[in-house]
C-alpha cells in the first residue's frame, strides 16, 4: 500500500489550540487526507485560530475535558492522533483508543526539556542549540519514544519569536515523516530517563527579574525569551513596573540591583556589568 493510500483510508484526529497545529493540519491537507477531525480545547482557546478555521471552512469541535465518556466513544473509529500545542493531558483510556497511537509535536529537546514552555526555557538557559521533537504519547508526560527530532543553532540575536517561527516552519514535515515511520513500524528511540528534566509552564509572574543576582547574559536571555505576545521581562522600581524588550551593555557603572534614570535613559546594575534599556515601557 502506498503512503498516500494509507492517508486516505485512515481516520485522523488533530488536537491543537495554536498556529503551529493549524500549519501541521494544512500540510496534511495538501497531502490530500480526507478523513479527519479537529479537536480544540476550551482551555486557552485562541480566537484567531477559530477565525482561521472558519475562514477555511474546516469543521472543529471544542471540548472541556478528555475524560468525558461520550467523547471517549467518539474515538472508537480512530487510527492516529496528532497533538500540537494542546493543553490537556491524555488519559490512558484515550491513548489506547488509537490504533496507531497518538503523536505529539513537542518544541523541545528530549529528554532534556520535558514539560511546559520548552522554547522559552531553552533560550533562558542560553543553550547553543535548541531542538524540537515528535514523540509517541504514553502515560509519562513527554516521556514517550522519540519518532523524529531536529536541532537548530540558537544565535545570540534570536528572540522567542524567531524560535517559534523556526519550529512552526519545521514541524509540519517532521510530523508527516513521523506518521510514515509509525505506519512502516520503524523502530523508535527510547528516551534516557536518567537525563530527563521537566520544566514548569511559565506564567506572567515568572517574568519578574532579580538583576541583583543575574549576569548580563542571563538578563539578555531572559529578555529575548519574553517578547510580545508573551508577558515581557520586567523590573520593579519603587511603585513602577518597567517592561523590557531590548538591552545592551553600558560603560555606566552601577551596583547590582540599582536602577537609575539619567538624561532620558534607563540603566540597571547586574552582577557583572551595567545594562542600558533600549526598548522598554513603564
Amino acid at each position: 500500500m502506498k503512503f498516500s493510500q494509507f492517508l486516505n483510508e485512515k481516520k485522523f484526529y488533530f488536537f491543537f489550540n495554536n498556529i503551529r497545529g493549524l500549519e501541521v493540519l494544512n500540510f496534511f491537507l495538501k497531502k490530500k487526507i480526507s478523513n479527519y477531525e479537529v479537536i480544540l480545547s476550551k482551555k486557552f482557546l485562541n480566537q484567531n485560530i477559530l477565525n482561521l478555521l472558519n475562514k477555511k471552512k474546516i469543521h472543529f469541535q471544542i471540548i472541556h475535558s478528555l475524560k468525558n465518556k461520550n467523547l471517549l466513544k467518539k474515538f472508537d473509529d480512530s487510527d492516529l492522533g496528532i497533538v500540537c500545542g494542546f493543553p490537556l493531558i491524555f488519559p490512558k483510556k484515550l491513548i489506547n483508543k488509537f490504533k496507531f497511537g497518538l503523536i505529539n509535536c513537542h518544541a523541545g529537546k528530549l529528554p532534556d526539556y520535558r514539560g511546559g514552555s520548552p522554547l522559552n526555557w531553552q533560550l533562558i538557559n542560553n543553550e547553543k542549540t535548541f531542538g524540537i521533537s515528535i514523540i509517541k504519547i504514553n502515560n509519562i508526560i513527554d516521556g514517550g519514544p522519540i519518532i523524529n527530532e531536529k536541532n537548530f543553532k540558537l544565535l545570540n540575536r534570536f528572540t522567542i519569536n524567531d524560535l517559534h517561527f523556526i519550529a512552526n516552519k519545521n514541524f509540519p514535515k517532521l510530523a508527516y515523516d513521523s506518521v510514515k515511520k509509525i505506519f512502516m513500524s520503524k523502530e523508535l528511540k527510547k528516551q534516557n530517563e536518567i537525563k530527563a528534566k521537566t520544566y514548569r509552564q511559565r506564567s506572567s509572574k515568572d517574568s519578574k527579574m532579580n538583576i541583583k543576582k543575574m549576569t548580563f547574559d542571563e538578563v539578555n536571555c531572559y529578555v529575548r525569551s519574553l517578547q510580545d505576545p508573551y508577558p515581557n521581562a520586567f523590573l520593579k522600581f519603587i511603585d513602577k513596573i518597567i517592561e523590557i524588550q531590548k538591552i545592551k551593555k553600558s560603560k555606566y557603572n552601577l551596583k547590582p540591583g540599582i536602577i537609575e534614570f539619567k538624561k532620558n535613559k534607563v540603566f540597571a546594575g547586574c552582577l557583572d556589568s551595567t545594562i542600558e534599556l533600549i526598548k522598554y515601557k513603564i
